[in-house]
């Protein structure tokens, strides 16, 4: 009965840390690529509740810059960058509005309450994320 108990709790450790292991594994572009995993809640809520293209395309151009260099090496992978481009977009699409509007920086406009909320959400779940993988 003893040997049976101390095989018993070996491989039910064997299994506690293989399960850990899995669920810990992340592939070679998880680990080395731009990862946002708040883009679709962006992206499609905000194209969908705002319609502001101005907004949706600067978000999308700012996350395929990251994922770019971060892909190319330029930039090291950070799981803080995805809130970089939520507060860039955040910044940029007004001055993209009113420059494809006016051609000039005249008629600049705050971003919609449900763009800074959406940006915002973003920003912290990127640092929710950052903080997971510093505790590791």
């Amino acid at each position: 009965s003893g040997t049976n108990d101390i095989t018993a709790r070996h491989n039910n450790a064997i299994l506690t840390s293989s399960l850990r292991m899995m669920n810990n594994y992340k592939s070679p572009d998880e680990v080395n690529s731009y990862n946002d995993d708040a883009f679709g809640l962006v992206f499609l809520t905000g194209g969908v509740l705002t319609q502001d293209f101005d907004f949706i395309g600067t978000f999308a151009a700012l996350s395929a810059l990251a994922a770019i260099t971060t892909k190319s090496g330029i930039v090291k992978k950070d799981e803080r960058l995805p809130a970089a481009v939520a507060v860039l977009t955040l910044v940029v699409s007004p001055v993209v509005a009113s420059l494809r509007e006016t051609g000039t920086l005249g008629s600049l406009a705050p971003p919609m309450l449900v763009e800074v909320g959406l940006c915002t959400v973003s920003a912290i779940w990127s640092f929710v994320n950052y903080s997971r993988g510093e505790e590791s």
